[in-house]
């Protein structure tokens, strides 16, 4: 077995499928990426061996969780995961899978998870427990999405949650506890949604939490004054 810690896979052409042959002899991985390439499935067991990695980067693939080519079971295996990059694949169904009664989210197995970034994936719904189980996790990137709505206590475990981008969406209401279970959230982007008003009851969870830094109100504000300056300059 070869005693390597990082391989870089990144900005090649690989277009076949990863099967449980590929890192079979690489158990010692810590760090993995295999972004920029053309994968398009990744078979179950293919990451079996790989129980020592923390950081696994998949990003700008073409990555589909349809007919088992990304399935919660591959990712299971990643028991100390720590970051995960998805980015720039076409997942939707990874955060709006299984049943809607259902306690458990497509991740949630990854209880070490702490930062997950899952821009432009073709998201357009989540479901209550999406996040369920992660709760580690500090950092979360769902910009460039297409969510339209966002579940009531989908963040309900997110103690730990510092970072939460969901700019570029199409969001046009958030529950007025939308981050209620966010007590130490410091940045949140809201740039480039649809919203149509203000609720102030989740402002006023900001301000009872009392993390938020001014610098990082920019985004919510700017939103808002993007919809009133077009909103004006109809009426004018």
């Amino acid at each position: 077995m070869i005693n390597l810690h990082e391989l870089d896979l990144s900005w090649n052409q690989i277009s076949s499928s990863l099967t449980s042959f590929h890192f079979k002899d690489v158990g010692s991985l810590d760090y993995l990426s295999l972004a920029h390439n053309k994968l398009s499935c990744i078979q179950e067991g293919s990451f079996k061996s790989l129980t020592k990695l923390t950081e696994l980067d998949l990003s700008y693939n073409s990555l589909t969780s349809q007919s088992h080519c990304f399935s919660r079971d591959t990712i299971c295996h990643l028991s100390n995961l720590i970051v995960l990059r998805i980015s720039s694949n076409k997942l939707p169904d990874v955060f709006f899978e299984l049943p809607l009664n259902s306690s458990v989210g497509f991740l949630s197995c990854l209880t070490r998870l702490t930062n997950l970034q899952a821009s432009n994936c073709g998201i357009e719904y989540l479901s209550p427990a999406t996040f369920a189980g992660l709760d580690h996790m500090t950092s979360l990137d769902l910009s460039r999405n297409s969510i339209v709505t966002w579940p009531l206590g989908v963040l309900r475990n997110s103690a730990s949650l510092v970072y939460l981008d969901l700019g570029f969406n199409n969001l046009k209401y958030l529950p007025t506890n939308f981050i209620s279970g966010c007590p130490n959230l410091s940045h949140l982007s809201l740039r480039n949604n649809e919203l149509r008003s203000l609720n102030a009851g989740w402002l006023q969870i900001f301000n009872e939490n009392s993390t938020l830094p001014e610098k990082s109100r920019f985004d919510i504000v700017n939103t808002i004054k993007q919809y009133l300056s077009t909103n004006l300059n109809d009426a004018v």
